[in-house]
């Protein structure tokens, strides 16, 4: 599915144009149409109109970056896929009441609480600006304190898994199972399953000094099992020595019940706190996705009012329509050509700039589409790249 806005001028009404082409389309079975109701925007000078129009490919591609960056990190966090049925992006349009962004855009109405028509439209699209970026460093702030949160708890897990060569002997090995002593230790050695029997005949042998009968297996896990074995402290370096040399595993280990509790505490407090704000995280993405793609869309309706006003002078004389097109662009692009054609040799025919003026404004307009690799067309086009991302379910 491709998304067009596009704009064109009217003579008599600006419904019943959009009735015309809505109608002309449809019976081609070209695409969907959808109005894009406007206001009336408070219009500046041209030069303004230019600056501004030359502004909002800056604006335009970073608003639209931050809003769909948002909903990649909706995704990531929520642990959504792009086949998840049972996910929909949605659009608050009032205080407790959202909709789904395809009927946010189908039936788009300018929200007149946020943008005031009476403001200048330098001072709307800077506000939208502005506030799209205030959310994306939140944004980054959120996402910062929430994977370092994510690491930690990451990094007790590893202690307590993995082989018995390397996860935390904490819980496993209990204080009876150790003997500590002013001449005798306690050491623990991992041994394969397939060297049991060496180790039951010969670790008696390792060294001088070793205690018989002393090794009890703590427990198995895996391909190997955690023996314990008692001996005299001043042969435990002669004893590792040898284990080494047989590759067995000696694990360093001191019995701490209350670093053992609060290692556990710590970790169940951790695991509640990431719960707690990966609920957060989620909650303040959709709030915020809701904020970046309402505003993206009105900065978008404000960018092809600009243009339009640059393209076909004023007063304004044009109607803003939303196309949806399956695989049809070239005869959705013939249509306009074919019934707009005109448009290349009248600009500026249904405004009230003067019409040499208004040639060199189209002519401004179409070197600085051509400035940002945008196609130049005789009417008003802006595509909206909804395709490259579909967690937004416009497919």
């Amino acid at each position: 599915m491709v998304y067009w806005i596009v704009s064109v001028p009217y003579e008599d009404d600006s419904s019943k144009q959009f009735k015309r082409i809505k109608t002309s389309l449809e019976d081609m079975k070209a695409c969907e149409c959808f109005e894009l109701k406007t206001p009336k925007l408070k219009i500046a000078s041209v030069n303004d109109l230019l600056q501004l129009s030359d502004d909002f490919s800056k604006y335009d591609s970073t608003c639209e970056s931050i809003t769909m960056k948002v909903l990649r990190t909706l995704g990531d966090v929520g642990e959504i896929s792009e086949s998840d049925k049972d996910f929909v992006p949605e659009v608050i349009v009032q205080e407790e009441n959202s909709v789904p962004v395809e009927l946010y855009l189908n039936f788009f109405q300018w929200d007149e609480n946020q943008y005031l028509t009476n403001k200048p439209l330098r001072e709307l699209a800077d506000g939208i600006f502005k506030k799209i970026v205030k959310l994306d460093e939140e944004l980054k702030i959120k996402i910062s304190e929430y994977t370092t949160l994510r690491l930690n708890v990451q990094q007790l897990e590893r202690k307590n898994t993995g082989s018995l060569a390397v996860k935390s002997l904490d819980g496993i090995i209990k204080k009876d199972q150790i003997i500590e002593s002013e001449y005798l230790t306690t050491l623990f050695v991992v041994v394969p399953k397939s060297n049991y029997k060496e180790w039951e005949v010969e670790y008696s042998d390792f060294t001088e000094y070793v205690a018989p009968d002393s090794t009890e297996l703590i427990c198995e896990e895996g391909d190997s099992g955690l023996f314990s074995v008692i001996l005299l402290k001043k042969i435990a370096d002669d004893f590792k020595s040898e284990c080494i040399k047989r590759r067995f595993v000696v694990r360093e280990f001191h019995y701490d019940e209350q670093k053992f509790e609060l290692s556990k505490l710590e970790k169940d407090k951790l695991i509640d706190k990431l719960d707690e704000m990966k609920r957060d995280l989620i909650d303040w993405c959709k709030m915020a996705f809701s904020e970046c793609f309402s505003s993206w869309i009105h900065l978008k309706v404000i960018r092809t009012f600009v243009e339009s006003v640059l393209r076909y002078g004023l007063p304004p004389r044009f109607c803003i329509m939303l196309l949806k097109i399956k695989k049809n662009e070239k005869k959705v692009h013939k249509y306009f050509r074919d019934n707009f054609k005109h448009l290349e040799d009248d600009a500026g025919m249904f405004g009230g700039m003067g019409g040499q003026d208004n040639l060199e404004i189209t002519g401004t307009a179409a070197m600085m589409m051509n400035t940002y690799g945008m196609e130049w067309n005789p009417y008003v086009l802006f595509p909206l790249a909804f395709h490259n991302y579909p967690l937004l379910k416009l497919d």
